[in-house]
């Protein structure tokens, strides 16, 4: 899964518009809710597969979540503090121990 740059956002076709349509589709199936996120958290995409069916978000909501990053597709659902956190599990899944909820 590649990062989101600058081009990715330009035009109506583009990565960038795959992942807001991503987006939007988890929010209409409830799901950032059904994980424990607040209603009102905003949620960025910052990388999504070609297929959008997983994506990165980075989450702002920082008086009420200790993570900063969520991971969520193909029916997981992972909550890290940090980028560092989230690549050091990409690297080596026994590395840290992602919460899969928001309490």
């Amino acid at each position: 899964m590649p990062l989101f740059g600058c081009k990715d956002w330009a035009g109506e076709d583009g990565p960038g518009t795959a992942a807001l349509h991503y987006l939007d589709g988890l929010w209409e199936a409830g799901t950032p809710v059904d994980v424990g996120l607040p209603e009102d958290v905003a949620l960025f995409p910052v990388s999504v597969n070609k297929d959008v069916s997983v994506g990165v978000f980075m989450l702002h909501r920082p008086d009420v979540l200790p993570e900063r990053w969520w991971w969520i597709g193909e029916g997981s659902s992972s909550f890290f503090p940090t980028f560092v956190d989230l690549l050091a599990y990409v690297i080596g899944p026994l590395s840290s121990a992602p919460r899969e909820y928001v309490d």
